[in-house]
């Protein structure tokens, strides 16, 4: 024993001699290498500690959930955002160690299901979507002004498949290495935590752009312009550059403080606080979809709860409604935007309308497998309305269901429906097992659902590891029991 000893400690020297040599001869022939080989070997020691431990990898990843669009990563001219290519990291490190030992799973036949149909999706998706490039591409005869060239469309094309992946590491990720409720309380701990930043950083966003400082004080990668409502009032956008964006996170994480509250995660005096920080953000969002989503999540929320507490919550949010809407002119001009046309074609919700138009047009054209994902883009000036304007940026759907139809058409929605069922299972067995429990999920579930009505895309983190939390969580419900 004292041999072996004695031989790890020469060993260790021995490395650490023969490191001192190296980064000595490198700082004195090139300093730029010796940073570069100090950064790689920081990089390879955190890689063999996350290696040994990846849940601290998703821990932080969760932390950072919010950050989709500030302090991103520009790679090869794509934008990775820091949960995604934590995510990336993540998924690089389930496969070296599923190279050296089988990962252990506990998953329920619900999750095994929604895993192999996403699986599915994605191989769809890469394959028409490149498929579908080639067949349209001839018939395209001016390249849209904003592309570059015809590869550049379709390396962007082929960039938007690849982050598809994040959901899936997250599918795969939460049930391997939260594997109780003691890990579900620290992984909800991280998301609140992850959105009490993102939400400070909102209401330090007001305070910068009320003051009049400018962007230089705002985190690098914010959106370059001040979103205004009614009246000069200034909306925030946070951490997603989009005030529709942000304040779907926001919902989605009210949610979750509530459900939070309701396990004893943290004290209940925080959660109020947190909550309370929450509704502020989103009111200053001035998001007709946000506003809507809680509503409605939080009217499903109260059903599930008990009806006498329903019918009286009702009255009272009818009544609190009613009186914002008469006596509160910001609020009443939320409410009547879906229905404002005065700004003409630049408006948001005219070009909301349009987007949605030219995508239910590409699914009259291409209904079996959709123009593929990734295309939108590239034919939207062919199939938006007559009484549209040619674009001359890039244009999204900006609705998932409008863009999940033109994109994979009805094998999409075959495999959308399949994934939906393993969901609506999911919920029954929270149901049978957990039934207090279960308001906040099919609240939050409804909240979602109408949130997707103005969001870009399906496949925004934050929201996979809610639905990851949905479908494992009746598995650990039965553990004490079973």
């Amino acid at each position: 024993m004292n041999s072996i000893l004695k031989l790890n400690k020469f060993l260790f020297f021995a490395f650490i001699f023969g490191l001192s040599s190296i980064v000595g001869i490198t700082s004195a022939v090139q300093p730029n290498l010796t940073i570069l080989f100090a950064a790689a070997f920081i990089g390879f020691i955190a890689f063999v500690f996350l290696l040994k431990d990846p849940t601290k990898l998703l821990l932080t990843a969760t932390v950072f959930l919010p950050f989709t669009s500030v302090i991103s990563i520009v790679l090869g001219g794509a934008k990775l955002s820091i949960p995604d290519a934590l995510m990336f990291l993540l998924g690089f490190i389930f496969l070296v160690r599923g190279l050296f030992k089988a990962n252990k799973f506990s998953l329920t036949r619900e999750h095994q299901r929604v895993i192999i149909s996403y699986v599915s999706l994605l191989i769809f998706s890469f394959l028409f979507s490149i498929l579908c490039f080639y067949k349209v591409k001839g018939d395209i005869m001016v390249l849209p002004s904003w592309a570059g060239s015809y590869n550049s469309i379709l390396v962007g094309s082929i960039v938007a498949n690849f982050r598809l992946i994040v959901p899936l590491i997250v599918l795969v990720a939460v049930p391997l290495l939260i594997k109780n409720e003691k890990d579900l309380h620290r992984l909800l701990k991280h998301f609140i935590a992850g959105s009490f930043v993102a939400t400070c950083y909102g209401l330090y966003e007001f305070v910068i752009k009320t003051a009049g400082l400018g962007f230089s004080y705002l985190l690098p990668g914010h959106a370059q312009g001040i979103l205004f409502f009614g009246d000069g009032i200034i909306r925030l956008s946070g951490t997603f550059g989009e005030p529709s964006y942000f304040a779907g996170f926001i919902v989605l994480s009210i949610f979750l403080c509530v459900y939070a509250k309701k396990l004893g995660v943290l004290p209940k005096f925080v959660l109020n606080i947190m909550i309370l920080l929450h509704l502020i953000v989103l009111l200053l969002t001035y998001s007709t979809g946000g506003y809507l989503a809680l509503l409605v999540g939080t009217l499903v929320y109260l059903f599930y709860s008990g009806k006498v507490k329903f019918f009286v919550s009702v009255y009272f949010l009818a009544l609190l409604a009613l009186m914002l809407v008469l006596f509160v002119p910001t609020v009443s001009e939320v409410v009547q935007k879906p229905f404002d046309t005065s700004t003409g074609q630049n408006g948001s919700n005219t070009d909301r309308s349009n987007t949605a138009n030219a995508a239910i047009n590409m699914f009259k054209d291409s209904p079996v497998y959709g123009i593929g994902y990734g295309n939108f883009s590239l034919l939207y000036n062919d199939y938006r309305p007559a009484t549209a304007i040619y674009k001359d940026t890039p244009s999204i759907a900006n609705n998932v269901y409008a863009d999940f139809i033109s994109s994979y058409g009805l094998i999409g929605l075959f495999l959308l429906l399949i994934i939906f069922v393993q969901f609506k299972r999911g919920l029954k067995k929270i149901r049978i097992h957990g039934r207090t429990e279960y308001p906040f999920f099919i609240g939050a579930i409804f909240a979602t659902l109408v949130i997707y009505i103005a969001y870009p895309t399906f496949s925004y983190a934050f929201q996979w590891v809610f639905y990851s939390i949905l479908l494992m969580r009746s598995n650990l419900l039965k553990k004490p029991t079973d």
